[in-house]
């Protein structure tokens, strides 16, 4: 489902996965009722598998700790952006229909939807 109800944008919450001692990776997200929205996901080294495995982590405690039914991405559309709209493909995301009445959560800007990727993934 692509509905995202809009949120506070105090509401962020971050996790941090540090390596020795140093932040290794970090994600920004928002838990909005049944849906975890995603705005946000950095691993210091890609390529590895990390990243892919910090985020079936991340769903796999969503789901058991707040009962999430779907993950929202929102990202803005940017030339330097495909590789992470293909990471999250290769996870399983897919893009939202925009014919849908879809409303966008606030982050740190007012973006208009139109200048952002939305992305889904239905929690089995």
């Amino acid at each position: 489902s692509c509905h995202i109800k809009r949120t506070l944008p105090d509401m962020i919450h971050n996790i941090n996965i540090y390596k020795y001692a140093k932040k290794f990776g970090n994600i920004n997200f928002k838990i909005d009722g049944n849906n975890a929205i995603l705005n946000y996901i950095e691993m210091k080294e890609k390529n590895k598998g990390y990243g892919s495995q910090f985020l079936r982590l991340f769903e796999n405690y969503n789901k058991q700790a707040y009962n999430i039914k779907n993950f929202h991405l929102l990202i803005k559309k940017n030339p330097h952006n495909n590789l992470v709209l293909n990471f999250f493909q290769k996870n399983g995301y897919n893009y939202c229909n925009k014919e849908k009445n879809l409303q966008f959560s606030v982050f740190k800007d007012n973006n208009d939807r139109n200048d952002l990727h939305i992305m889904y993934k239905i929690s089995v």
